[in-house]
Order: structure tokens, then sequence, then C-alpha cells
């Protein structure tokens, strides 16, 4: 059994961080971040720091972007 976060199409505009609160109540076992269509004139370069109990951390590059953010803690029922 796995606890799942995910947080779809958001618009990033600017190299300003935003916090993506993941609510999963300990650090994520594995993140990812998905680009979505920026226009062709402009680069956009997406990053995340390493989550912390709370949050995933995201930056873009100049001109910004729009992404989906998915994070997930694995763990077991079984003692």
């Amino acid at each position: 059994m796995a606890l799942r976060y995910a947080s779809k199409n958001v618009l990033i505009t600017g190299t300003i961080g935003v916090l993506f609160p993941h609510g999963l109540g300990s650090v994520p076992d594995e993140y990812w971040l998905v680009a979505h269509g920026n226009t062709a004139s402009r680069v956009t370069l997406i990053s995340a720091s390493s989550p912390d109990i709370t949050n995933i951390y995201v930056s873009t590059g100049p001109g910004g972007g729009t992404i989906s953010v998915f994070a997930c803690t694995n763990h077991s029922v079984i003692k």
C-alpha cells in the first residue's frame, strides 16, 4: 500500500520557487515533475530540491512553465 500525492497542470510564472504541500506525513520515497507544453520560443528549466516532511519545492527558469507534481510514500501494513 502507498500514500500518493498529485497536483496537476499548475502554472508557475517567473523563477520564484513554489511550495507543493504533499500531506503524506513523511518524506516521499519518490517524486516526479512533468513539464507540459511550453512555447518553443522560451526555454524552461523546471527543477525540484529534495522534498521534506511537508513540501516539495519547485522552481523554474526564465519564462516559467506548467507542471504536474507527483509523490509517493511506500509503506507496508504487514508487521
